[in-house]
């Protein structure tokens, strides 16, 4: 949430953004978290500093280190967080894709596939026209002297 804060994605109120601090320098020193973010680490410092926090750096802090007046542990920030990223291994070759591949489809293509799917349709329709017109023609009707017959 406090890098939310920090790139401007949040703007809560002071009161959060303290307590946010707070929580966050407080789980640092009793649970030795380290940031790789830099530019994070120094944000929160900057912050912690801001609020009147104390900022330290070195060993962890036991619960016989002296408390301030509000009852919290001192806020910290490990030394490590503030030092140079390390450096991690090369990432290996991702594997490659497989499967379907989308290509570009020009314009000539598609009207090529619908014209000829089009005139198949075309036809079908003609030769289905034409059939039952024969059928019609040859006396083939199951059912003769119904409302449709026509040859009287």
């Amino acid at each position: 949430m406090l890098e939310a804060v920090r790139k401007g994605a949040w703007q809560p109120g002071e009161e959060t953004v303290r307590n946010l601090v707070e929580t966050y320098t407080d789980l640092a020193n009793r649970f030795d978290v380290v940031s790789t973010n830099s530019t994070f680490t120094r944000f929160v410092q900057t912050m912690a500093v801001g609020y009147g926090l104390s900022v330290t750096s070195g060993a962890k802090q036991t619960s016989a280190s002296p408390q301030p007046a509000t009852g919290r542990p001192q806020a910290r920030v490990p030394a490590a967080a503030a030092a140079a990223p390390p450096v991690l291994p090369a990432a290996p070759a991702p594997p490659r894709v497989r499967g379907q591949m989308l290509k570009p489809v020009t314009v000539a293509q598609v009207v090529e596939v619908v014209l000829w799917r089009y005139g198949a349709l075309i036809l079908l329709v003609v030769g289905l026209g034409g059939a039952w017109q024969l059928w019609r023609e040859q006396g083939g009707a199951p059912f003769g002297g119904g409302p449709f017959d026509m040859s009287a």
